[in-house]
């Protein structure tokens, strides 16, 4: 019976921690600050899409089919400082995820800051060959109060 008690409050402080760890759609990893990871929509290859992620971001993405490219513009629309950002394209074959390119580090993003992001599926040889029809521009951004995050 103690081992029994002792699981359920284990359970219980996990709960705890992870639903104090999500608040306001931004996860707080433990020893990072806060992290948001922000995603587009699934989007066909050729297709832009210019929009808002979490109120944090503004966002203009397209793929470019000649170069297999791609591109992004991405703009800090909050009022804090967001570290650590970084950008990866997840290749779409449907609804599932076939590759994921980068990641690229935009860096650190001040209020109203700017900052262009270019993949390309033919700089990642892992992916020769492989059969997507649509991508999604996944990004992680930070606070700055913690550490880097892998890959810094």
């Amino acid at each position: 019976m103690k081992r029994l008690t002792w699981i359920i409050s284990l359970l219980v402080i996990i709960t705890l921690l992870v639903v104090n760890a999500c608040k306001d759609g931004i996860l707080q990893p433990i020893g990072l600050g806060s992290e948001a990871t922000m995603s587009t929509p699934i989007l066909q290859l050729g297709e832009s899409w210019t929009g808002n992620l979490d109120d944090l971001l503004d966002v203009t993405v397209h793929y470019d089919t000649l170069s297999n490219t791609v591109y992004g513009t991405v703009t800090n629309i909050s009022s804090m400082k967001l570290c650590w950002g970084l950008s990866e394209p997840h290749m779409k074959l449907g609804s599932q995820t076939v590759g994921e390119l980068g990641p690229e580090m935009l860096g650190h993003l001040n209020p109203g800051q700017q900052v262009d992001t270019s993949l390309s599926v033919f700089d990642d040889p892992r992916y020769t060959g492989y059969q997507f029809d649509g991508y999604v521009l996944h990004l992680e951004m930070y606070d700055c109060s913690g550490g880097a995050p892998d890959p810094y």
